[in-house]
């Protein structure tokens, strides 16, 4: 069963430091939302003043942007009237395609709402921004129980080829999420930061928020908006998923060269779902029971947020942990970002919460905050060695 943590280990200091340093971060995000407000009832007051940018419509000033799309978060930093003009044509430029998601999944999703996200990225020595049009919907009861794929067709500017996003949720009615990430901290792995990351299918609860974002730009280059294509959405019973696979053990070995296909989709149906470290490790030990007690932790820096309710181990070479904590305190976990590189935040049972639907074939996708309600489940698994 693992260390069973009744009483935090840190003294009551570092507890209301940490209680502190949350409502700190809580503050710091109203008044950035209260900042944007403001500017933009500024401009929308001295809107009777016409400058050189309002002369410009909107499709011609899209064109602007497309040229100077790395350069866009400067350009919202020149003046409020700027930053409302820049943000008003993404609007209007992604409409006709938030449109047509809403209408080919009215009776799977409901659309709520969406923005535009910039992401700073860095692939190998390569720095630059990504831009996505975030979509925001929530889950309807038919999904219950179901697999659900979401797709589109798309074409970025500089190639003459479509090619294909995809993203897939299951869907169930619950009272409790379990959600797991995994930091890898092993040294032969790289830095990388240090980021830990989630499952690639997420679990939903029905009339949960989900998010998907649609790329608009990468270090590839723009991706045409006039020719994303939503395909028709495909939906499984998640039950007969299994049953098709021959309801083979739940955490099977990963697939040799020579396994059948069955085997093979069976471990992917897994592996999506369920985290490496539980498919590769046959029994997780006690502390006191684990061969290596010289590399025995306990990993409990988020009280009173997230109560660390059990430590396992396993592993030989490379030293793994699971950690499992309950949600108890609404607010901001503060030492989540330092700790996992993710933002954890707990909201209160009668509040909505959001899940981020990553694109399949990604570990990391927009590094979205991981929401859960209180009495939810929060694993995460750590892996040490080299």
């Amino acid at each position: 069963m693992g260390i069973s943590n009744v009483k935090p280990s840190d003294s009551e200091e570092v507890i209301t430091s940490r209680e502190y340093r949350s409502e700190l971060m809580q503050d710091q995000r109203k008044r950035r939302h209260k900042t944007f407000a403001c500017m933009v009832q500024r401009v929308i007051s001295t809107s009777s003043k016409t400058l050189l940018i309002d002369t410009i419509p909107s499709d011609i000033f899209l064109i602007i942007l497309q040229f100077l799309t790395p350069d866009i978060p400067t350009l919202l930093a020149i003046s409020p009237k700027w930053h409302v003009k820049v943000y008003e044509t993404l609007d209007t430029a992604f409409n006709s395609i938030e449109t047509q998601f809403a209408i080919i999944h009215s009776n799977l999703l409901c659309f709520k709402k969406s923005f535009t996200d910039f992401t700073r990225m860095t692939v190998s020595d390569k720095k630059g921004i990504r831009i996505d049009r975030v979509i925001v919907a929530e889950v309807l009861p038919y999904l219950n129980g179901k697999t659900l794929k979401i797709r589109y067709n798309y074409r970025q500017a500089h190639c003459n080829y479509y090619q294909r996003a995809e993203f897939k949720l299951d869907c169930a009615s619950q009272s409790k999420n379990i959600i797991w990430v995994h930091r890898d901290e092993c040294k032969f792995h790289g830095e990388d930061n240090k980021r830990a990351f989630t499952q690639q299918i997420p679990l939903v609860n029905i009339k949960t928020n989900i998010e998907i974002a649609v790329n608009w730009y990468n270090l590839s280059g723009n991706v045409r908006l006039d020719l994303i294509q939503w395909q028709t959405p495909t939906i499984q019973d998640t039950k007969e998923i299994l049953k098709n696979l021959q309801l083979a053990p739940k955490f099977p070995r990963g697939p040799q060269n020579d396994s059948d296909g069955i085997t093979k989709k069976l471990y992917l149906y897994n592996v999506s779902r369920h985290c490496e470290l539980e498919l590769s490790q046959t029994e997780w030990y006690d502390a006191k029971y684990y061969l290596k007690p010289s590399q025995v932790y306990t990993y409990d820096f988020f009280y009173p947020f997230l109560r660390l309710i059990s430590s396992e181990f396993a592993g030989v070479d490379v030293t793994v942990s699971k950690n499992t904590y309950k949600a108890e305190k609404v607010g901001i976990v503060p030492d989540s970002i330092a700790r996992i590189g993710i933002l954890v935040e707990i909201m209160p049972k009668d509040e909505e919460i959001t899940q981020e639907v990553k694109r399949m074939g990604l570990v990391y996708d927009r590094h979205r905050p991981v929401e859960l309600k209180v009495g939810d489940t929060f694993v995460i698994y750590i892996s040490r060695g080299g």
